[in-house]
């Protein structure tokens, strides 16, 4: 029997630069590096049909790493290994995302569902992915996240809606994620049509830590080729820790001033390469970030 190809995750490395387009000609950004290695696992066939062992089996299996890439799958696969860690179901042709897809996998660290056709994710009040760590819902056609009523993940600490048709992200969106590290919103279309595109309080966080503070992880953020015209204060000062951001093909970026970095001491790298249409960078701003490293203003 032949073995089943699968993947293993061997980790996450951030690269800000761009990739081959991907389908209808979307150039994809390299936002994983060397995120798999090929090995041989398992006795699974390699043109596995779900249809061909049952459900019982499959769940006594023992993968915890199943790679579906470009497999032409319309509705998420059923009857999966519940030891599974990481699943790869990217290029396929998957519409939605529902928590009943998800509540029998509770060992899942790593999720990517990139380059699919999603338009909706449907969280109802079932507990699901509570060990889940990374998230890649990138070029897909969601136009918004769901309220945090509905979809609470404890323990996600990378999260990628970049290539999202995306024109606003409003208040208290990311509290969902209090564990959150890493966000890419590249390439969706915040500030488009002149909307505001993050509305004050998007990226606040309304869980508290042991000892009574507000809890604050961002480190990286990613807004790349989006369309907002400036960075404003009432939601870049909910990012204290904000280590790296990226500011990369600004269309409508034009200045660089006031308070903005008032509440980012933190801030490492600040990339506004290729941003053509920013013309004016107040100096000033810089007093306030004391730990800079690298600034990039290329082009």
């Amino acid at each position: 029997m032949l073995s089943f190809l699968l993947l293993s995750v061997m980790g996450l490395h951030w690269a800000a630069s761009d990739s081959p387009p991907g389908r209808e000609g979307i150039a994809l950004p390299k936002v994983i590096e060397t995120l798999f290695q090929v090995t041989h696992l398992g006795p699974w066939e390699e043109n596995l049909k779900f249809s061909s062992v049952s459900c019982e089996e499959l769940n006594k299996t023992t993968e915890t790493t199943l790679f579906l890439v470009n497999r032409s799958l319309k509705s998420f696969p059923h009857c999966l290994p519940r030891a599974l860690q990481s699943l790869d179901l990217s290029s396929n042709w998957l519409k939605e995302l529902r928590d009943q897809d998800l509540r029998d996998l509770p060992n899942l660290r790593v999720l990517i569902l990139r380059n699919n056709l999603i338009q909706e994710l449907h969280w109802g009040g079932t507990p699901v992915l509570e060990n889940l760590e990374t998230l890649d819902l990138s070029y897909n056609k969601l136009s918004s996240m769901p309220t945090c009523q509905t979809m609470m993940l404890q323990n996600l600490t990378w999260l990628s809606l970049a290539g999202n048709p995306i024109l606003e992200i409003q208040p208290w969106t990311f509290s969902c994620f209090p564990s959150l590290h890493f966000l890419n919103l590249s390439a969706t279309l915040l500030g488009k049509n002149d909307r505001e595109g993050i509305k004050e309080s998007a990226f606040a966080q309304r869980i508290l830590s042991q000892s009574g503070e507000k809890m604050y992880t961002m480190e990286v953020l990613d807004l790349s080729r989006t369309f907002l015209p400036e960075i404003q204060l009432g939601w870049i000062k909910d990012l204290p820790n904000l280590r790296s951001l990226y500011l990369k093909k600004m269309a409508r970026l034009k200045s660089l001033d006031g308070q903005i970095f008032k509440a980012t001491s933190n801030l490492r790298v600040l990339d506004c390469q290729d941003s053509q249409a920013l013309s004016s960078v107040n100096t000033q701003i810089f007093e306030d970030t004391p730990h800079l490293q690298s600034l990039l203003l290329q082009k």
